[in-house]
């Protein structure tokens, strides 16, 4: 990432003000006295890249009356009227992207932020039409289109994941966390190694700040084990919904089903399952007791073959009759039940369409609410389709003379909302309907169940005057019943030990898949970066003058990446020390610690250079010298930042508005000046 240019325009009541610079890569240097506006320089970049949480708020109350109340002008004050910062970036495409972000508007919101595709302040744009985004609501780290921080994390090349959240889920990493290790502000972003994170409920925030820096295998081997830990939760949630399924099963048919495990297993084999009939004291497959059924109905049918020839004619009559009318209702019975298939179809189809609806209405609000925020924007519809149904519309079927106006976004948004309440009309009429087709499915099933109460009465008849025995009739009938109930319990149990069996696939899977991850937190590729980092560290104390401790003593922890000496974290206070014990920043100067923050930033770097890693090649210092540092020390990070050559460094100082020393930090090093003089904000 690289800055090429920024741009202050203010409007007031006496005039134009502002001011314009340029960036180039390598080292760039903000000098201007103490309170002359270098501060609101850096911050003017930050909040045009929708960072300023990383200054400790959102929107422009992070930014000084001179850029969105008044400019001071001598003993005058002028009100500002409008005012915005324009930013020109570039990517490792070399690519272009200019950001426009209002302060002070009375037509656009903070939250909105305009992007011109080009180098809008250093080039020519034949295009500058706007595209709007937004900050600081939902889906601005997540809309494709236009939520910025999601649209800028695209123009950068950087993929950022999702990591462990406080709560055990899982949550972005939200490229302002990234920023908090390349910015550094000046009241309190010299505190600690990386200050000023926002907070996200991100685990371990500042160690995947560096995970990701660096592109350690740890990283995407924590985020698989986190989605791993959640996947099991929910497989044995599955489990349990299934096994629940066969409790009843059991329950309503007096069965007995084994060889399924209470929890989640691996190894489950579906063919060692077995399904069984109580009987009594006794059990007997399913199958066997199937089978039974069937050779007793078969036996009863063959006894009571050729045994209707003394049978009157009425009574054979009115058992055909009865036949008829069951044959009728099992039809009706069918169609009915076909029926409520196709209308569970259509309300799938409804629901679907509804879905597709309900995602118009809300990009339709979503580009309302640019609207509101001031974008210069209108909804565009292709004069060759319909505004609602999107079907091509032939142009043959107007009139010449008609004109077709599309809707606007409100409209839109009114079409769209009648829509979906008209679906949702529909989906309500279709669900009565269903619940009316169940209900003539329950008394039609009624029907049946007295239909065949009668022919059971017929056949009692025909047994009066044959040898049919009325206790078989009765016994055929609940043979055959109890088999169709057996029949779709088994169907049933068939559908869960497929659902069994995938689940057991997916936990098989999920074991094999953990098993693959590292028995050690750090890979040795992650340890050799470490190490990398380490001696970075340690070579850049030195060369920064360090001298409160051996720097060759300092260690990188490998569980927080932190530097450490003789098991204390270099930027903890140890409260219960004892005479003998070191606290170097207790211990030693204000300065030294600084100059240990300055030798961090740079390894973090330096790391993800030498190992291919996602740094952006950005690093922006407010006032690294403060605290009374040595002109050397000073030197010495200047020439540091200048070596790498796909790194810009942005630093804004005061240099104790001196020449001498300006000149003795400078001495040697290639940068480029940005002058901002006795005050920022000047008269255009």
């Amino acid at each position: 990432m690289k800055i090429n240019a920024l741009k202050i325009e203010i409007s007031t009541t006496n005039g134009e003000y502002g001011f314009s610079c340029s960036f180039l890569m390598g080292l760039n240097i903000i000098r201007g006295n103490n309170s002359s506006g270098k501060s609101t320089l850096l911050n003017s970049m930050i909040y045009a890249l929708g960072m300023e949480e990383l200054i400790g708020n959102k929107g422009d109350k992070t930014l000084p009356y001179a850029l969105k109340e008044y400019v001071p002008n001598d003993e005058d004050k002028y009100k500002i009227v409008n005012s915005r910062i324009i930013l020109e970036i570039q990517n490792q495409k070399e690519e272009y992207l200019s950001l426009i972000r209002s302060i002070r508007s009375d037509e656009k919101n903070n939250k909105l932020i305009e992007l011109i595709d080009g180098p809008y302040l250093t080039g020519n744009v034949s295009d500058v039409s706007t595209r709007p985004t937004y900050i600081h609501d939902a889906g601005s780290a997540q809309d494709n289109n236009v939520g910025f921080f999601r649209v800028l994390e695209e123009f950068l090349g950087l993929k950022l994941p999702n990591v462990p959240s406080t709560s055990g889920s899982e949550v972005k990493l939200y490229l302002q966390t990234i920023f908090s290790a390349l910015i550094i502000e000046q009241k309190r972003g010299w505190t600690d190694y990386i200050a000023n994170t926002p907070y996200f409920s991100i685990r371990n925030v500042h160690n995947k700040i560096i995970e990701y820096l660096l592109s350690l295998d740890v990283f995407e081997n924590d985020r698989v084990r986190n989605k791993l830990n959640l996947e099991i939760i929910e497989i044995h949630q599955l489990w349990d919904t299934e096994k629940y399924k066969i409790k009843l099963i059991e329950d309503n048919n007096r069965l007995n089903i084994s060889g399924v495990p209470i929890k989640p297993s691996s190894e489950f084999d579906q063919n060692l399952v077995t399904i069984n009939k109580l009987l009594g004291e006794e059990t007997l497959s399913l199958n066997e007791h199937i089978s039974n059924l069937v050779d007793r109905i078969q036996q009863l049918k063959t006894k009571s073959e050729n045994n209707y020839k003394d049978v009157p004619d009425t009574v054979i009559k009115k058992m055909e009759l009865a036949i008829e009318e069951l044959s009728r209702l099992n039809s009706l019975h069918e169609s009915i039940v076909s029926e409520i298939h196709l209308n569970k179809s259509l309300l799938t189809d409804y629901s679907s369409t509804k879905e597709s609806a309900s995602d118009d209405l809300k990009k339709n609000k979503l580009a309302k609410k640019l609207k509101a925020l001031g974008a210069d924007f209108n909804l565009e519809i292709s004069k060759d389709s319909c505004p609602t149904c999107h079907q091509h519309v032939d142009d043959s079927l107007l009139l010449a003379d008609m004109h077709v106006q599309p809707m606007n976004i409100d409209e839109n948004i009114v079409y769209l909302d009648k829509q979906t309440k008209m679906l949702d009309r529909y989906m309500h009429g279709v669900e009565n309907l269903i619940q009316k087709q169940n209900r003539q499915l329950t008394q039609i099933q009624a029907e049946l169940s007295s239909k065949k109460s009668e022919i059971l009465g017929i056949k009692h008849d025909i047994s009066s005057v044959s040898e049919i025995s009325e206790a078989d009739l009765r016994n055929q009938l609940r043979y055959e019943d109890e088999i169709l109930k057996l029949e779709s319990a088994e169907d049933e149990f068939s559908e869960i030990l497929s659902e069994l069996n995938l689940i057991s696939i997916r936990f098989k899977e999920n074991k094999v898949k953990r098993a693959s991850l590292p028995t050690e937190y750090l890979s040795r590729l992650d340890k050799k970066k470490i190490r990398y980092m380490e001696s970075a560290f340690k070579t850049m104390a030195r060369k920064f003058g360090y001298k409160s401790a051996d720097a060759n003593e300092i260690i990188l922890n490998q569980d927080t990446y932190l530097p450490f000496l003789s098991g204390l974290a270099l930027r903890e206070i140890n409260e219960t020390k004892k005479p003998n014990d070191a606290d170097i920043k207790a211990d030693s100067s204000a300065s030294d610690f600084v100059r240990l923050i300055w030798s961090y930033l740079l390894s973090i770097y330096d790391t993800s250079k030498h190992h291919h890693g996602n740094h952006p090649g950005l690093i922006a210092l407010d006032e690294p010298g403060q605290h009374s540092m040595r002109d050397t020390s000073v030197n010495a990070l200047f020439k540091a930042i200048n070596s790498y050559a796909g790194l810009q460094g942005i630093i804004a100082a005061s240099f104790d508005e001196n020449d001498d020393v300006f000149q003795k930090e400078t001495e040697g090093v290639n940068f480029h000046l940005i002058e901002v003089g006795d005050k920022l904000i000047k008269k255009i």
